[in-house]
């Protein structure tokens, strides 16, 4: 699942304390505007178990 789509379904708030981000943050990865680092991108990847991946934190998406 692309990260838009699960930030999405969990709801902003959610997904903020989830990755432990600001809502701000969750809003730019959520609308496209910026890419989680490669950090946090596998910090993510591990906080959804898999859910998300990697390539789906990266592929290019139409929003």
């Amino acid at each position: 699942m692309n990260l838009s789509d699960y930030i999405k379904t969990k709801g902003e708030d959610e997904a903020a304390r989830l990755f432990r981000v600001s809502i701000h943050t969750i809003k730019s990865w959520r609308y496209g505007q910026r890419n989680p680092r490669p950090e946090k991108a596998n910090e993510i990847v591990a906080a959804t178990g898999g859910e998300v991946s990697m390539s789906d934190i990266y592929a290019k998406t139409n929003h």
